[in-house]
Protein backbone atom coordinates (compact mmCIF):
# COMPACT_ATOMS: atom_id res chain seq x y z
CA UNK A 1 0.00 0.00 0.00
CA UNK A 2 1.34 3.43 -0.89
CA UNK A 3 1.93 5.99 1.80
CA UNK A 4 -0.10 9.20 1.80
CA UNK A 5 1.49 12.07 -0.09
CA UNK A 6 2.98 14.47 2.48
CA UNK A 7 4.94 17.27 0.79
CA UNK A 8 5.66 20.54 2.56
CA UNK A 9 2.81 22.27 0.74
CA UNK A 10 -0.42 20.30 1.07
CA UNK A 11 -2.14 22.81 -1.23
CA UNK A 12 0.00 21.80 -4.19
CA UNK A 13 -0.72 18.12 -3.50
CA UNK A 14 -4.45 18.86 -3.46
CA UNK A 15 -4.13 20.59 -6.84
CA UNK A 16 -2.11 17.68 -8.27
CA UNK A 17 -4.67 15.12 -7.11
CA UNK A 18 -7.59 17.18 -8.39
CA UNK A 19 -5.86 17.72 -11.76
CA UNK A 20 -5.42 13.97 -11.99
CA UNK A 21 -9.14 13.40 -11.35
CA UNK A 22 -10.24 16.17 -13.72
CA UNK A 23 -8.25 14.63 -16.58
CA UNK A 24 -9.98 11.30 -16.07
CA UNK A 25 -7.33 9.40 -14.15
CA UNK A 26 -8.30 7.30 -11.13
CA UNK A 27 -7.13 8.52 -7.75
CA UNK A 28 -5.93 6.12 -5.09
CA UNK A 29 -7.58 5.50 -1.75
CA UNK A 30 -4.71 7.37 -0.11
CA UNK A 31 -5.21 10.37 -2.42
CA UNK A 32 -8.94 10.39 -1.69
CA UNK A 33 -8.19 10.36 2.05
CA UNK A 34 -5.70 13.20 1.56
CA UNK A 35 -8.40 15.25 -0.23
CA UNK A 36 -10.82 14.49 2.59
CA UNK A 37 -8.34 15.61 5.22
CA UNK A 38 -6.77 18.58 3.40
CA UNK A 39 -9.03 19.50 0.47
CA UNK A 40 -10.72 22.86 0.14
CA UNK A 41 -14.47 22.45 -0.44
CA UNK A 42 -14.53 25.11 -3.16
CA UNK A 43 -11.69 23.43 -5.06
CA UNK A 44 -13.36 20.04 -4.71
CA UNK A 45 -16.60 21.48 -6.08
CA UNK A 46 -14.82 23.13 -9.01
CA UNK A 47 -13.05 19.86 -9.84
CA UNK A 48 -16.34 17.94 -9.65
CA UNK A 49 -17.94 20.51 -11.97
CA UNK A 50 -15.03 20.16 -14.43
CA UNK A 51 -15.42 16.37 -14.47
CA UNK A 52 -19.17 16.71 -15.00
CA UNK A 53 -18.67 19.15 -17.88
CA UNK A 54 -16.04 16.86 -19.47
CA UNK A 55 -18.35 13.84 -19.27
CA UNK A 56 -21.58 15.73 -20.07
CA UNK A 57 -20.87 18.86 -22.13
CA UNK A 58 -24.57 19.69 -22.54
CA UNK A 59 -25.80 23.02 -21.14
CA UNK A 60 -28.31 21.33 -18.84
CA UNK A 61 -28.28 18.89 -15.93
CA UNK A 62 -30.97 16.49 -14.78
CA UNK A 63 -31.41 14.89 -11.40
CA UNK A 64 -33.40 11.86 -10.35
CA UNK A 65 -34.96 11.87 -6.92
CA UNK A 66 -35.91 8.31 -6.05
CA UNK A 67 -38.39 7.93 -3.24
CA UNK A 68 -40.04 4.70 -2.28
CA UNK A 69 -42.93 5.38 0.05
CA UNK A 70 -43.83 2.36 2.13
CA UNK A 71 -47.43 2.55 3.30
CA UNK A 72 -47.13 -0.64 5.29
CA UNK A 73 -44.48 -2.91 6.70
CA UNK A 74 -46.08 -6.01 5.18
CA UNK A 75 -43.84 -7.52 2.53
CA UNK A 76 -45.13 -10.07 0.03
CA UNK A 77 -41.92 -10.56 -1.93
CA UNK A 78 -39.87 -12.19 0.82
CA UNK A 79 -36.65 -10.52 -0.28
CA UNK A 80 -34.04 -9.37 2.23
CA UNK A 81 -33.90 -5.78 0.93
CA UNK A 82 -36.17 -4.11 3.48
CA UNK A 83 -35.09 -5.43 6.84
CA UNK A 84 -37.89 -3.60 8.65
CA UNK A 85 -40.64 -5.77 7.14
CA UNK A 86 -42.91 -8.19 8.95
CA UNK A 87 -44.68 -11.13 7.44
CA UNK A 88 -48.48 -10.92 7.18
CA UNK A 89 -48.99 -13.58 9.81
CA UNK A 90 -47.14 -11.65 12.50
CA UNK A 91 -49.51 -9.67 14.67
CA UNK A 92 -47.52 -6.41 14.76
CA UNK A 93 -47.57 -6.04 10.98
CA UNK A 94 -49.60 -2.95 10.07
Amino acid sequence: MESSPRPLDSGSTVIQILDKAVTGQRITDEEALFLFEHGDLTLLGEAADAVTRRLHPEDYRTYNIDRNINYTNICVSGCRFALFTDRRDIRRAT
